[in-house]
């Protein structure tokens, strides 16, 4: 599947709206123009069901044709969205013609669009129409045209933001969900036009519909209408500028509720490390660290880092206890790190200790100090620390300062069986548990058969541990590799040697096996199983053939093994 953008016409006012999951893909340099009108009411077929319409081509000789079964599909997926938000409390969506939103279906490919919006209806992207991103696709077209409720003008990354995150919602959030989050270092009212790159080369992640997690959080928190408070608000706000309107709107949506945009950003940079979120797949997500900072083994100062990080973004740096190497003896230590916050800017600080039963930390904030001290020690772990840095300011530019102190206890080494003193919450160190003597249980998200397209030479893998160990890949009697395994969702892509493609062509449809043994830490550990659902199977790999001219299309399906990267955003042209 792949995350394209969508572009929204309002009036005079131009505005990108994107929407889709799959495999990420970069912005074009430049975007023809003009796109299709929205509405576009010149195609010959038209289907019907109570509160959607859907036009369509069905001439082989016109690109972005479409059977009626297809339109059938699309019409159940928009009902299906619709019965949702309205069963949540939400407005209905906008409808054009008689009571009825109207989709029309047509090539988008060459302006590499998923969608154009406009009030009452939507242009959609023939192929994502009728690809296995659709249910996401449509629902995010569905939701576009209940925020429409609330007025014309509202920038991408407010729109796609809590459209993504109302169709990720009402799909369950699936594992695809997950696939691209962020990127987090990106300000969450960044805006880009359709045919820039402003946020990101990443067309989901540049037009905003990759930052959703923004508005789980607030929703989990304040009850899911509460996204429409955010539009009535944007849509009250005065001023030209479209952005400060809408991040007016977010504000004093938030005042309403008695809390600051401030406060609720430094939440949700901590929910985000700390999990315990009602939409379960964020539960598992792997947050990128800007940076790496290790500990070591001796009593002293840890090595200094310095981040820039500009307004509503976040930072995360990954604390690693002792120095890489478990080769040596380890001793309970405490840990004291300092956070030096730039002059203007609010932030709070939140260590996380990434293992079961761990509590966040926040750091103390005093002045433009943050500090914290925490039971630490020098052995080799497999877990991870990670402190988040939040600039909950609307200050740019900043730099946050990173230092802290590691005091060793020398006459207390740890021990198989007893945690290093001080005791700590944070777990048993690797090199003394016998807890990780047992291989974790893998569930595999895909199906057990992969596709490789010809040309290609590099496998995704997407599975989901119950714990800590590691993962040996085969494919066919070749050992591809081994990759580590955390508790939650781990991802990692192989490349396939030559010999071994070659093999795959000649193997046909059948394919090669693909052997997925995950196994415990210590080298005694046993070794598991791997899970699709409640059985264990054994996946297999094969190549699929690409018919000339039609990779491009191709690129736009995302592997059904491994989560949506990306989705069509929103976007305006200034």
């Amino acid at each position: 599947m792949t995350f394209i953008r969508r572009l929204t016409l309002v009036a005079v006012l131009v505005v990108g709206v994107c929407c889709a999951f799959g495999a990420p893909r970069a912005l074009a340099d430049t975007t023809p123009s003009p796109p299709p009108s929205c509405p576009d009411q010149s195609l010959p077929q038209t289907l019907q069901s109570p509160h959607f319409e859907v036009d369509y081509s069905d001439d082989p000789a016109t690109a972005g044709h479409i059977t009626q079964a297809q339109a059938g599909t699309i019409l159940a997926a928009a009902e299906r969205s619709y019965a949702t938000d309205v069963a949540d409390g939400f407005p209905t969506p906008l409808a054009l013609l008689s009571g009825r939103t109207l989709l029309s279906i047509v090539d988008l490919s060459t302006w590499k669009l998923a969608s154009v919006y406009c009030p009452g209806a939507v242009v959609v992207d023939s192929t994502d129409a009728t690809s296995d991103n659709m249910p996401f696709t449509i629902g995010v077209d569905v939701f576009t045209q209940v925020e429409f409720r609330s007025g014309n003008a509202f920038p991408s990354w407010l729109m796609n933001g809590a459209a993504a995150w109302a169709s990720w919602r009402a799909l369950g959030y699936p594992a695809a969900a997950i696939a691209d989050l962020g990127p987090f270092n990106v300000s969450l009212d960044c805006d880009s036009a359709g045919d820039m790159q402003n946020c990101s080369t990443n067309g989901y992640e540049n037009l905003g519909e990759s930052r959703w997690p923004f508005y789980e959080y607030l929703t989990e928190k304040y009850g899911p209408l509460f996204i429409v408070d955010i539009f009535n608000n944007a849509a009250a706000a005065g001023g030209a500028d479209i952005d400060a309107r809408a991040l007016a709107g977010l504000q004093n949506a938030i005042a309403a509720k008695g809390s600051t945009l401030a406060a609720d950003y430094a939440a949700y940079a901590a929910k985000l490390l700390s999990g315990g979120w009602s939409a379960t797949t964020l539960n598992v997500a792997v947050i990128p660290a800007s940076s790496t900072i290790q500990t070591g083994i001796s009593s002293g100062a840890i090595p200094t880092q310095t981040v820039g990080i500009n307004h509503l973004a976040t930072s995360f740096v990954e604390i690693d206890r002792g120095d890489g190497s478990n080769s040596h003896p380890c001793y309970a230590a405490t840990l004291t790190l300092n956070v030096q916050i730039p002059a203007g800017v609010t932030s709070q600080p939140t260590f996380y200790w990434a293992t079961g039963g761990s509590t966040p930390v926040s750091l103390t904030v005093n002045g433009n100090t943050a500090t914290t001290t925490v039971p630490w020690d020098t052995c080799a772990w497999t877990s991870r620390g990670y402190l988040s840095l939040p600039n909950t300011s609307l200050v740019n530019g900043t730099s946050f300062v990173v230092s802290g102190t590691l005091t060793v206890d020398f006459s207390t080494p740890a021990t198989s069986t007893v945690p290093p003193a001080p005791v700590t919450q944070f777990g048993t160190p690797l090199v003394a548990s016998s807890f990780f003597s047992n291989a974790p249980t893998i569930s595999l998200f895909g199906p057990s058969t992969l596709n490789l397209l010809t040309g290609a030479n590099q496998v995704f893998i997407g599975v989901y541990s119950s714990d800590e160990g590691t993962l040996d890949i085969q494919l066919g009697s070749l050992t591809l590799g081994t990759m580590s395994l955390v508790a939650g969702m781990n991802t990692h892509t192989f490349t396939v040697p030559a010999a071994e493609l070659s093999a795959l062509q000649l193997a046909g449809a059948g394919g090669l096996s693909l052997t997925l043994t995950p196994q415990g830490l210590l080298a005694q550990a046993t070794k598991g199983k791997v899970v699709l659902g409640n059985d264990a199977v054994q996946a297999a790999l094969r190549i699929t053939s690409v018919q000339a001219g039609k990779a491009k299309k191709s690129a736009k399906a995302k592997p059904k093994h491994a989560p949506p990267t990306k989705k069509k955003t929103t976007k305006r042209t200034r």
